[in-house]
């Protein structure tokens, strides 16, 4: 249940920042007339927050996932079947 909790969780953060990227990526351009209270440049600020903070988050949770791998490979290795041939029984066939 916890990993598909967690497994959520990095999805929802992972359309986040998608999300965040396209927006600043829409208003690239845009020329604020009104300085004091412009709703578009608050949240391209908002977006800019984002992107600084789950880029940290992201270059984390690679090293975690990294981290993760490295361990648990060769445990993983130790239990794939092989298939018994007449080598790994060591069965001599003599002529």
């Amino acid at each position: 249940m916890k990993r598909i909790i967690h497994t959520l969780f990095a999805f929802v953060l992972l359309i986040w920042l998608c999300v965040s990227a396209h927006f600043l990526a829409l208003e690239a351009d845009h020329d604020c007339h009104d300085e004091k209270k412009c709703p578009v440049c608050a949240c391209i600020q908002i977006c800019n927050e984002i992107q600084k903070n789950m880029t940290n988050v992201l270059a984390c949770v690679l090293i975690v996932m990294f981290a993760a791998l490295i361990t648990y490979t060769p445990f993983f290795c130790e239990h794939i079947e092989t298939a018994d041939t007449l080598v790994t029984k060591k069965i001599r066939l003599n002529d």
